[in-house]
């Protein structure tokens, strides 16, 4: 049960860092190839670990306030 909730927590953080992340590049950044490769850098080197890390600080959060 555990290892759900964090991977259904892990898959919430990853959409919304996935949402900010496009958003911020829609707004400012210009499109052309090389911000191309560098955004999917960002979404695959940046934003699962960030997504995986705001997980399981969530869940430590939870179990500090539930004892």
């Amino acid at each position: 049960m555990k290892n759900i909730v964090f991977c259904i927590l892990s898959v919430i953080f990853y959409i919304f860092y996935y949402n900010v992340l496009l958003w911020i590049f829609n707004r400012w950044v210009p499109l052309n190839a090389t911000t191309d490769v560098l955004s999917l850098f960002i979404f695959i080197f940046v934003n699962i670990p960030l997504s995986v890390i705001s997980a399981q600080m969530t869940i430590k959060i939870i179990k500090k306030f539930n004892y």
